[in-house]
Protein backbone atom coordinates (compact mmCIF):
# COMPACT_ATOMS: atom_id res chain seq x y z
CA UNK A 1 0.00 0.00 0.00
CA UNK A 2 3.18 2.30 -0.42
CA UNK A 3 2.20 4.07 -3.69
CA UNK A 4 -1.61 4.35 -1.99
CA UNK A 5 -0.82 5.97 0.95
CA UNK A 6 2.19 8.35 0.43
CA UNK A 7 0.27 11.48 -1.03
CA UNK A 8 -2.06 11.23 1.94
CA UNK A 9 0.86 10.78 4.20
CA UNK A 10 2.36 14.07 2.86
CA UNK A 11 -0.67 15.97 3.43
CA UNK A 12 -1.50 14.59 7.11
CA UNK A 13 2.24 15.48 8.36
CA UNK A 14 1.25 19.50 7.10
CA UNK A 15 -2.18 18.98 9.29
CA UNK A 16 -1.61 16.36 12.57
CA UNK A 17 1.97 15.44 14.41
CA UNK A 18 1.98 12.44 12.75
CA UNK A 19 4.23 9.26 13.22
CA UNK A 20 4.81 6.57 10.67
CA UNK A 21 5.50 2.51 10.72
CA UNK A 22 5.85 0.77 7.73
CA UNK A 23 6.23 -2.87 7.35
CA UNK A 24 8.37 -4.26 4.59
CA UNK A 25 9.39 -8.10 3.40
CA UNK A 26 12.78 -6.98 2.07
CA UNK A 27 13.17 -10.62 0.60
CA UNK A 28 11.36 -9.49 -2.71
CA UNK A 29 11.09 -6.27 -4.61
CA UNK A 30 9.44 -3.60 -3.22
CA UNK A 31 8.18 0.04 -3.88
CA UNK A 32 10.10 1.28 -1.17
CA UNK A 33 13.75 -0.70 -2.34
CA UNK A 34 14.23 -1.93 1.53
CA UNK A 35 16.63 -4.56 1.24
CA UNK A 36 18.15 -6.83 4.32
CA UNK A 37 21.23 -5.14 4.35
CA UNK A 38 19.12 -2.06 5.61
CA UNK A 39 17.97 -3.75 8.32
CA UNK A 40 21.40 -5.76 8.94
CA UNK A 41 21.00 -7.38 12.53
CA UNK A 42 17.79 -5.78 13.47
CA UNK A 43 14.07 -6.29 13.10
CA UNK A 44 13.21 -2.43 12.72
CA UNK A 45 14.86 0.65 12.04
CA UNK A 46 14.50 4.14 11.93
CA UNK A 47 13.02 5.85 8.33
CA UNK A 48 15.86 8.29 8.24
CA UNK A 49 18.28 5.51 8.26
CA UNK A 50 16.85 3.88 5.28
CA UNK A 51 18.87 5.86 2.27
CA UNK A 52 16.23 4.44 -0.48
CA UNK A 53 13.49 6.50 1.47
CA UNK A 54 15.56 9.92 1.90
CA UNK A 55 14.02 10.58 -1.90
CA UNK A 56 10.41 10.50 -0.07
CA UNK A 57 11.37 12.95 2.36
CA UNK A 58 8.80 15.59 1.10
CA UNK A 59 6.04 13.02 1.70
CA UNK A 60 7.07 10.81 4.47
CA UNK A 61 8.29 12.18 8.40
CA UNK A 62 11.42 10.34 8.40
CA UNK A 63 11.99 11.19 11.57
CA UNK A 64 9.13 9.98 13.05
CA UNK A 65 8.44 6.71 10.77
CA UNK A 66 10.03 3.03 11.68
CA UNK A 67 10.19 0.57 9.45
CA UNK A 68 9.57 -3.23 10.64
CA UNK A 69 10.86 -6.26 8.66
CA UNK A 70 7.81 -8.24 7.48
CA UNK A 71 7.94 -12.17 8.52
CA UNK A 72 5.95 -14.24 6.79
CA UNK A 73 2.37 -16.32 9.20
CA UNK A 74 4.34 -19.37 9.45
CA UNK A 75 7.57 -17.56 11.16
CA UNK A 76 5.17 -17.32 14.00
CA UNK A 77 7.55 -16.78 16.61
CA UNK A 78 8.77 -13.65 14.60
CA UNK A 79 6.14 -12.73 13.28
CA UNK A 80 4.55 -12.13 16.96
CA UNK A 81 7.61 -10.61 17.32
CA UNK A 82 6.88 -8.20 14.65
CA UNK A 83 3.27 -7.61 15.93
CA UNK A 84 5.01 -6.81 18.97
CA UNK A 85 7.48 -4.41 17.91
CA UNK A 86 4.72 -2.37 16.19
CA UNK A 87 2.77 -2.36 19.49
CA UNK A 88 5.39 -1.02 21.66
CA UNK A 89 6.21 1.60 19.40
CA UNK A 90 2.50 2.92 19.12
CA UNK A 91 2.86 2.91 23.47
CA UNK A 92 5.84 4.81 23.24
CA UNK A 93 4.36 7.38 20.48
CA UNK A 94 1.13 7.89 22.69
CA UNK A 95 -0.81 9.07 19.82
CA UNK A 96 -4.45 10.20 20.03
CA UNK A 97 -5.96 7.67 17.33
CA UNK A 98 -3.93 4.98 15.56
CA UNK A 99 -4.85 4.84 11.41
CA UNK A 100 -4.46 1.17 10.01
CA UNK A 101 -4.04 1.83 6.19
CA UNK A 102 -4.91 -1.76 5.47
CA UNK A 103 -6.27 -5.30 6.97
CA UNK A 104 -2.62 -6.75 8.13
CA UNK A 105 -2.25 -9.54 10.57
CA UNK A 106 0.87 -6.94 12.13
CA UNK A 107 -2.46 -5.30 14.22
CA UNK A 108 -3.21 -8.40 15.92
CA UNK A 109 -1.55 -7.67 19.37
CA UNK A 110 -2.13 -3.99 18.89
CA UNK A 111 -5.79 -4.72 18.68
CA UNK A 112 -6.00 -6.81 21.96
CA UNK A 113 -3.54 -5.18 24.28
CA UNK A 114 -3.81 -1.50 23.41
CA UNK A 115 -6.28 1.35 24.69
CA UNK A 116 -5.52 3.85 22.00
CA UNK A 117 -8.64 4.93 19.87
CA UNK A 118 -8.40 3.14 16.22
CA UNK A 119 -9.41 2.89 12.98
CA UNK A 120 -8.76 0.49 10.00
CA UNK A 121 -9.26 1.40 6.36
CA UNK A 122 -10.60 -1.48 4.34
CA UNK A 123 -9.28 -1.78 0.61
CA UNK A 124 -11.21 -4.37 0.04
CA UNK A 125 -14.39 -4.83 2.21
CA UNK A 126 -15.90 -7.95 0.05
CA UNK A 127 -12.58 -10.31 -1.11
CA UNK A 128 -11.84 -10.65 -4.22
CA UNK A 129 -12.70 -13.87 -6.20
CA UNK A 130 -9.52 -14.85 -6.35
CA UNK A 131 -9.33 -14.47 -2.11
CA UNK A 132 -12.54 -16.26 -0.73
CA UNK A 133 -10.48 -19.42 0.16
CA UNK A 134 -8.18 -18.00 1.91
CA UNK A 135 -8.29 -19.27 4.79
CA UNK A 136 -5.91 -17.26 7.43
CA UNK A 137 -6.73 -13.90 5.84
CA UNK A 138 -10.50 -14.37 6.20
CA UNK A 139 -9.98 -15.40 10.25
CA UNK A 140 -7.38 -12.60 10.46
CA UNK A 141 -10.10 -10.46 9.12
CA UNK A 142 -12.97 -11.41 11.21
CA UNK A 143 -10.61 -11.03 14.28
CA UNK A 144 -9.66 -7.63 13.25
CA UNK A 145 -13.32 -6.18 12.67
CA UNK A 146 -14.46 -7.83 15.71
CA UNK A 147 -11.94 -5.56 18.09
CA UNK A 148 -12.39 -2.27 15.71
CA UNK A 149 -14.61 -0.12 16.02
CA UNK A 150 -14.02 2.13 13.36
CA UNK A 151 -13.82 1.37 9.34
CA UNK A 152 -12.98 3.52 6.84
CA UNK A 153 -13.93 2.95 3.27
CA UNK A 154 -12.80 3.57 -0.19
CA UNK A 155 -16.45 3.47 -1.67
CA UNK A 156 -19.80 3.40 -0.88
CA UNK A 157 -21.05 0.14 -3.45
CA UNK A 158 -20.31 -1.88 -0.62
CA UNK A 159 -20.90 -0.29 2.63
CA UNK A 160 -24.09 -2.00 3.24
CA UNK A 161 -22.88 -4.97 2.30
CA UNK A 162 -20.16 -4.78 4.00
CA UNK A 163 -22.41 -4.14 7.26
CA UNK A 164 -23.76 -7.30 6.98
CA UNK A 165 -21.28 -9.63 6.29
CA UNK A 166 -19.08 -8.85 9.22
CA UNK A 167 -21.96 -7.96 11.61
CA UNK A 168 -20.88 -3.68 11.46
CA UNK A 169 -23.27 -1.32 12.64
CA UNK A 170 -23.01 1.70 9.39
CA UNK A 171 -22.45 4.39 11.75
CA UNK A 172 -19.14 2.89 12.45
CA UNK A 173 -18.19 3.05 9.08
CA UNK A 174 -16.73 6.51 7.27
CA UNK A 175 -16.07 6.97 3.56
CA UNK A 176 -12.93 8.10 2.50
CA UNK A 177 -11.02 7.86 -0.92
CA UNK A 178 -8.20 7.45 -3.21
CA UNK A 179 -6.74 10.37 -5.16
CA UNK A 180 -4.20 9.86 -7.99
CA UNK A 181 -0.77 8.40 -7.05
CA UNK A 182 1.10 11.46 -8.14
CA UNK A 183 4.32 10.56 -7.04
CA UNK A 184 4.99 7.96 -9.50
CA UNK A 185 3.75 10.30 -12.01
CA UNK A 186 6.24 12.88 -13.99
CA UNK A 187 5.39 16.19 -15.92
CA UNK A 188 4.85 16.24 -19.72
CA UNK A 189 5.16 12.48 -19.94
CA UNK A 190 3.09 11.58 -22.99
CA UNK A 191 4.43 10.31 -26.09
CA UNK A 192 3.29 11.88 -29.85
CA UNK A 193 2.98 8.66 -32.17
CA UNK A 194 -0.08 7.49 -34.42
CA UNK A 195 -2.82 4.91 -34.06
CA UNK A 196 -3.84 3.88 -30.41
CA UNK A 197 -2.02 2.34 -27.42
CA UNK A 198 -2.99 0.69 -24.80
CA UNK A 199 -1.83 -0.82 -21.33
CA UNK A 200 -3.04 -3.06 -18.98
CA UNK A 201 -0.73 -3.29 -16.12
CA UNK A 202 -0.36 -4.70 -12.23
CA UNK A 203 -0.62 -7.92 -10.67
CA UNK A 204 -2.41 -10.17 -13.33
CA UNK A 205 -4.86 -12.17 -11.43
CA UNK A 206 -8.07 -13.77 -12.88
CA UNK A 207 -10.73 -11.41 -11.97
CA UNK A 208 -8.67 -8.70 -13.89
CA UNK A 209 -9.79 -10.44 -16.76
CA UNK A 210 -6.87 -9.83 -18.85
CA UNK A 211 -7.99 -13.08 -21.25
CA UNK A 212 -10.88 -11.06 -22.22
CA UNK A 213 -9.05 -8.09 -23.27
CA UNK A 214 -6.76 -10.34 -25.46
CA UNK A 215 -9.70 -11.67 -27.19
CA UNK A 216 -10.96 -8.23 -27.69
CA UNK A 217 -7.30 -7.12 -29.08
CA UNK A 218 -7.23 -10.04 -31.45
CA UNK A 219 -10.24 -8.42 -32.92
CA UNK A 220 -9.43 -5.21 -33.07
CA UNK A 221 -5.89 -5.85 -34.84
CA UNK A 222 -7.90 -7.73 -37.51
CA UNK A 223 -9.47 -4.63 -38.08
CA UNK A 224 -6.47 -1.84 -37.39
CA UNK A 225 -3.08 -2.32 -38.16
CA UNK A 226 -2.47 0.62 -35.84
CA UNK A 227 -3.78 -0.40 -32.43
CA UNK A 228 -1.17 -1.55 -29.92
CA UNK A 229 -1.34 -2.92 -26.90
CA UNK A 230 1.04 -3.68 -23.81
CA UNK A 231 0.79 -5.84 -20.98
CA UNK A 232 2.85 -5.06 -17.91
CA UNK A 233 3.09 -7.13 -14.76
CA UNK A 234 3.42 -10.37 -13.18
CA UNK A 235 1.00 -13.44 -13.35
CA UNK A 236 -0.19 -16.40 -15.41
CA UNK A 237 -1.68 -15.72 -19.35
CA UNK A 238 -3.66 -17.99 -20.75
CA UNK A 239 -1.77 -18.84 -24.06
CA UNK A 240 -4.65 -20.44 -26.23
CA UNK A 241 -6.49 -16.91 -26.63
CA UNK A 242 -3.85 -15.23 -29.04
CA UNK A 243 -0.26 -15.68 -30.10
CA UNK A 244 1.98 -13.92 -27.78
CA UNK A 245 4.18 -12.75 -31.05
CA UNK A 246 1.21 -11.18 -32.09
CA UNK A 247 2.19 -7.90 -33.99
CA UNK A 248 0.80 -5.23 -32.20
CA UNK A 249 1.18 -7.03 -29.14
CA UNK A 250 3.88 -6.21 -26.04
CA UNK A 251 4.27 -8.26 -22.99
CA UNK A 252 6.48 -7.97 -19.89
CA UNK A 253 5.21 -10.39 -17.37
CA UNK A 254 7.50 -10.06 -14.55
CA UNK A 255 7.45 -7.84 -11.80
CA UNK A 256 8.83 -3.65 -13.11
CA UNK A 257 10.48 -0.82 -11.58
CA UNK A 258 8.52 2.18 -11.23
CA UNK A 259 10.67 3.54 -14.17
CA UNK A 260 9.55 0.88 -16.29
CA UNK A 261 6.16 1.87 -15.82
CA UNK A 262 6.64 5.43 -16.11
CA UNK A 263 8.16 4.48 -19.66
CA UNK A 264 5.52 2.77 -20.72
CA UNK A 265 2.44 4.79 -19.78
CA UNK A 266 4.28 7.64 -21.38
CA UNK A 267 3.80 5.81 -24.68
CA UNK A 268 0.11 4.75 -23.85
CA UNK A 269 -3.32 6.89 -24.55
CA UNK A 270 -5.88 4.70 -22.70
CA UNK A 271 -5.49 2.19 -19.79
CA UNK A 272 -7.65 -0.83 -19.77
CA UNK A 273 -9.21 -2.47 -16.62
CA UNK A 274 -11.49 -5.42 -17.85
CA UNK A 275 -12.21 -6.47 -14.46
CA UNK A 276 -14.94 -9.33 -13.29
CA UNK A 277 -14.79 -7.86 -9.78
CA UNK A 278 -13.67 -5.32 -7.70
CA UNK A 279 -13.42 -3.11 -5.27
CA UNK A 280 -11.45 0.15 -6.03
CA UNK A 281 -8.27 0.46 -8.20
CA UNK A 282 -5.12 1.63 -7.68
CA UNK A 283 -4.67 0.91 -10.99
CA UNK A 284 -6.70 3.63 -11.95
CA UNK A 285 -5.23 5.97 -9.37
CA UNK A 286 -1.62 5.31 -11.27
CA UNK A 287 -3.08 6.24 -14.28
CA UNK A 288 -4.48 9.44 -13.40
CA UNK A 289 -1.27 10.52 -12.07
CA UNK A 290 -0.51 10.54 -15.75
CA UNK A 291 -4.05 11.98 -16.76
CA UNK A 292 -4.77 9.05 -18.38
CA UNK A 293 -8.10 7.83 -19.04
CA UNK A 294 -9.44 4.28 -18.41
CA UNK A 295 -11.82 1.61 -20.06
CA UNK A 296 -13.56 0.09 -17.08
CA UNK A 297 -16.21 -2.75 -16.19
CA UNK A 298 -19.03 -1.42 -14.20
CA UNK A 299 -18.12 -3.44 -10.98
CA UNK A 300 -17.36 -2.87 -7.61
CA UNK A 301 -16.59 0.85 -7.26
CA UNK A 302 -15.05 0.96 -11.12
CA UNK A 303 -17.83 3.47 -11.49
CA UNK A 304 -17.30 5.90 -8.74
CA UNK A 305 -13.85 6.57 -9.96
CA UNK A 306 -14.55 6.62 -13.99
CA UNK A 307 -16.35 8.66 -15.04
CA UNK A 308 -17.93 7.82 -18.43
CA UNK A 309 -17.40 10.01 -21.33
CA UNK A 310 -15.61 11.89 -18.75
CA UNK A 311 -12.48 9.92 -17.23
CA UNK A 312 -12.96 7.26 -19.42
CA UNK A 313 -15.30 4.77 -20.89
CA UNK A 314 -17.86 2.36 -18.86
CA UNK A 315 -18.47 -0.94 -19.97
CA UNK A 316 -21.44 -2.99 -18.94
CA UNK A 317 -19.53 -5.96 -19.47
CA UNK A 318 -15.98 -7.63 -19.78
CA UNK A 319 -17.18 -9.67 -22.92
CA UNK A 320 -14.64 -9.05 -25.74
CA UNK A 321 -16.99 -7.86 -28.22
CA UNK A 322 -18.10 -4.86 -25.83
CA UNK A 323 -14.39 -3.93 -25.03
CA UNK A 324 -14.01 -4.22 -28.64
CA UNK A 325 -16.68 -1.84 -29.42
CA UNK A 326 -15.70 0.58 -26.45
CA UNK A 327 -12.26 0.84 -28.15
CA UNK A 328 -13.54 1.43 -31.07
CA UNK A 329 -15.39 4.13 -30.50
CA UNK A 330 -12.44 5.86 -28.79
CA UNK A 331 -10.25 4.78 -31.72
CA UNK A 332 -12.58 6.91 -34.06
CA UNK A 333 -13.29 9.69 -31.58
CA UNK A 334 -9.13 10.18 -30.30
CA UNK A 335 -9.98 13.70 -29.68
CA UNK A 336 -12.37 13.00 -26.63
CA UNK A 337 -8.52 11.30 -24.97
CA UNK A 338 -7.07 14.82 -24.42
CA UNK A 339 -10.89 16.44 -22.84
CA UNK A 340 -11.00 13.49 -20.23
CA UNK A 341 -7.39 13.91 -19.52
CA UNK A 342 -8.25 17.64 -18.83
CA UNK A 343 -11.48 16.42 -16.52
CA UNK A 344 -9.11 13.95 -14.78
CA UNK A 345 -6.78 16.65 -13.83
CA UNK A 346 -9.38 19.30 -12.85
CA UNK A 347 -10.95 16.03 -10.59
CA UNK A 348 -7.57 14.93 -9.32
CA UNK A 349 -5.92 18.15 -8.70
CA UNK A 350 -4.66 19.16 -5.31
CA UNK A 351 -7.75 21.06 -4.65
CA UNK A 352 -10.14 19.25 -7.05
CA UNK A 353 -13.00 17.09 -5.21
CA UNK A 354 -10.74 14.01 -5.40
CA UNK A 355 -7.56 15.52 -4.56
CA UNK A 356 -5.54 14.49 -2.19
CA UNK A 357 -6.08 17.72 0.13
CA UNK A 358 -9.44 16.69 0.64
CA UNK A 359 -9.56 13.58 1.00
CA UNK A 360 -6.74 14.49 4.27
CA UNK A 361 -9.08 17.03 5.35
CA UNK A 362 -12.01 14.86 5.66
CA UNK A 363 -10.17 12.32 6.58
CA UNK A 364 -8.93 14.51 10.07
CA UNK A 365 -12.82 15.28 10.51
CA UNK A 366 -13.35 11.99 10.91
CA UNK A 367 -10.73 11.46 13.31
CA UNK A 368 -10.93 14.15 15.47
CA UNK A 369 -14.88 12.95 15.86
CA UNK A 370 -13.80 10.25 16.79
CA UNK A 371 -11.53 11.07 19.36
CA UNK A 372 -13.89 13.47 21.16
CA UNK A 373 -16.60 10.61 21.17
CA UNK A 374 -16.83 9.46 24.73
Amino acid sequence: MFDACLPLIKRLRNKAELFCVFEVYPHTPNMMEVSNKDFGDKDCVKGSKIESLIKYSDYIPLDNTLVIKFYRPSEVIKHIHMMHLLDKYVKTVKPDFVYFYNVDSIALLFSFSSKYKWGMAVHDPILHSSEKNAFFHQMIRRILFYKCHSFFLFSATYLNEFSHEYNIPTQNIHLTALGAYEQIAIPNSSEEHKGLNLLFFGRIEQYKGLKYLLASFKLLREKYDDIYLHVLGKGYIETDIIDLNNPGLNIVNRFYTVEEFRETISKCDLVVCPYTDATQSGVIMSSYAFRKPVVATKVGGLSEMVTHLKTGYLIDTYEPHVIFNAIDFIYHNKGLLKEWSLAIDNEYGENGEHGWNCIADKLIENINDLIIQK
